[in-house]
């Protein structure tokens, strides 16, 4: 029989005591190579994509979620894909949640002012009109993010400011800047 090339073997059925037919298969040890050149890695921090450095960005909506807050209540998380600031292409994340409560009902209306004209948002509040958040995701804003330290915490923690339509803080033409990831 040839190295790596299989033969039928007629095998006994334990069930109903009929043959069937076993594929047997003799394959040869494969060669395997050490490589001597050294592969490394070196430990540090992991990168937060959520310290976002203070600024004003160019923002994709990437999701809009609803969770419950350890039972007491319900959250709507907005998550954003930074992609520019003014010094250029950027990769970080921002998120900005809200308890699904009345109290927090007029800053979360707030939020919407960078995807609809405050002329829209007036009319949409006195008919009192429903949205979907999904329709949000992928829609482009430009945002305002400010840093604060929190005792506690060795890196400053990071807040949307405000939203505001695409070309209010930053140029329009930043929208088809090509994303660099930061390492």
């Amino acid at each position: 029989m040839e190295k790596g090339v299989g033969k039928p073997l007629l095998c006994e059925s334990r069930n109903n005591n009929l043959p069937f037919f076993r594929d047997l298969l003799i394959i040869e040890p494969m060669n395997t190579k050490s490589y001597k050149h050294k592969i490394s890695f070196q430990f540090q921090k992991p990168v937060n994509l959520y310290a976002v450095p203070a600024g004003r960005y160019r923002a994709t909506m990437e999701s809009v979620t609803s969770c419950d807050h350890d039972g007491r209540h319900d959250d709507i998380k907005f998550l954003f894909e930074l992609t520019a600031n003014e010094d250029g292409p950027v990769d970080y994340r921002a998120r900005k949640v809200f308890c699904r409560e009345k109290m927090n009902h007029a800053q979360m209306q707030d939020l919407f002012k960078g995807f609809y004209s405050e002329g829209l948002i007036e009319i949409m509040i006195r008919n009192g009109t429903e949205i979907d958040l999904n329709e949000l995701v992928g829609k482009q804003v430009d945002l305002l993010i400010k840093t604060k330290c929190v005792s506690g915490w060795e890196t400053p923690y990071s807040e949307i400011d405000g939203t505001y339509p695409v070309g209010t803080l930053l140029p329009e033409e930043l929208c088809d800047v090509e994303t660099v990831h930061v390492i």
